[in-house]
């Protein structure tokens, strides 16, 4: 088999690639625009055949020898799975979104409580401090008394002359002064301080009420989840259990080409080592909420390519699509990551000439494929 390079690919214009078990036509811009995918409808009995031995239900070997299949039987069964497979991706980003929700608020909820108690040990300090220095001024007013008083100035000053007495009691009033000033302020900062205390409070009431929430709706994302791993587990039985035949048409489904970034050129650096990354990942499989080294979902993919570069992007399809900065069609360079069908449920990373590498469904290894092989929501550049 053949695999076609990038320059091929631009001298030949319309030309034929090698995706496999046959050859697809690729427009001079190299786009292929891929089947509707619609909701099929009926038993697919007639293509997995479920049967009881002992009250378990059992799927028939791979290697058991089947009829023919009708092209519109196998296009029904590979139609029905990739809506089952596209409804759980979408449904495991979710969950994927808000478990890191839920991570953020704890780490800022974290960081509150670190404010209140400083907050709180701010306020004992200057409580304390404002409580030594009203000590000291009561102390300043007992000896201003014990000054005024006959017997303790006979006492305290019989060597004095009367203007070391006045000198003093100027003293002792301008100390008074200070330490009542001294206490103004830090019952001031105290009540800053405890102002402040209710706030972190406040705030900390807040986080604790969200964060409940976010646990609440976790806990419901969670029963889905359990829902959900029924589907995983039922789309992983019926892809295994395809014919040879029916397998390689679920491989191919999306258009996949034979494919080299040999030569390939582009304006974003970051993102030619990104494409770069990614592809080194061609043929790895497919797993719902893997990020690598060996395994993918679609975002994970996406993730992991970027973080060989030291970039940490969004996990999942919607947040990337939410991040980076938006680009048109026409502006697309190699790295860019593409987003497919409504709320960006599935992405993949331009590779040039109109292709994209992706992590698909399961039982499909991570390929490339034309840009247009489904639904895109829009562009984003990191």
């Amino acid at each position: 088999m053949r695999v076609v390079r990038v320059g091929e690919l631009r001298e030949a214009g319309a030309g034929t690639v090698s995706i496999g078990r046959g050859s697809k036509h690729v427009s001079g811009r190299h786009r292929a625009t891929k089947r509707t995918a619609g909701t099929a409808r009926g038993s697919i009995a007639t293509r997995i055949t479920a049967v009881v031995l002992g009250g378990v239900m059992a799927f028939p070997p791979l290697n058991t020898p089947q009829a023919a299949a009708d092209p519109a039987d196998v296009q029904q069964i590979i139609d029905e799975l990739e809506a089952t497979s596209r409804d759980v991706e979408a449904h495991n980003e979710q969950i994927e979104a808000t478990q890191i929700s839920l991570d953020e608020e704890q780490q800022r909820m974290d960081e509150r409580q670190a404010k209140r108690n400083e907050a709180r040990a701010r306020a004992e300090q200057l409580q304390a401090e404002a409580n030594r220095k009203r000590e000291a001024v009561n102390e300043v007013a007992r000896t201003r008394f014990k000054v005024g008083n006959g017997d303790i100035v006979s006492k305290l000053w019989i060597s004095e002359n009367p203007q070391q007495v006045i000198e003093k009691r100027s003293f002792l009033n301008a100390l008074r002064d200070n330490a009542e000033a001294q206490a103004r302020a830090a019952a001031k900062e105290t009540r800053i301080a405890a102002d402040e205390f209710a706030d972190v409070e406040s705030a900390e009431a807040t986080a604790r009420f969200e964060i409940e929430q976010l646990r609440k709706k976790q806990q419901d994302l969670e029963k889905e989840r359990e829902e959900l791993k029924s589907r995983t587990d039922e789309i992983r039985a019926r892809v295994d259990a395809l014919s040879p035949a029916d397998r390689q048409v679920w491989i191919e489904k999306d258009g996949p080409v034979h494919y080299s970034i040999e030569g390939l050129t582009g304006t974003n650096p970051l993102g030619m080592s990104a494409l770069e990354a990614a592809m080194s990942k061609i043929g790895s499989p497919y797993e719902w909420g893997a990020i690598g080294p060996s395994a993918f979902d679609c975002s994970g993919l996406m993730y992991w390519a970027y973080q060989q570069q030291g970039i940490t992007i969004p996990r999942t399809s919607s947040a990337q699509m939410a991040g980076g900065t938006p680009i048109s069609r026409e502006e697309l360079q190699p790295g860019d990551i593409v987003g497919y069908y409504a709320g960006a449920s599935h992405v993949g990373m331009y590779a040039g000439n109109g292709m994209i590498v992706h992590a698909s469904d399961y039982g499909i290894p991570v390929q490339v494929v034309p840009l247009d092989s489904a639904p895109i929501y829009g562009y984003r550049r990191y």
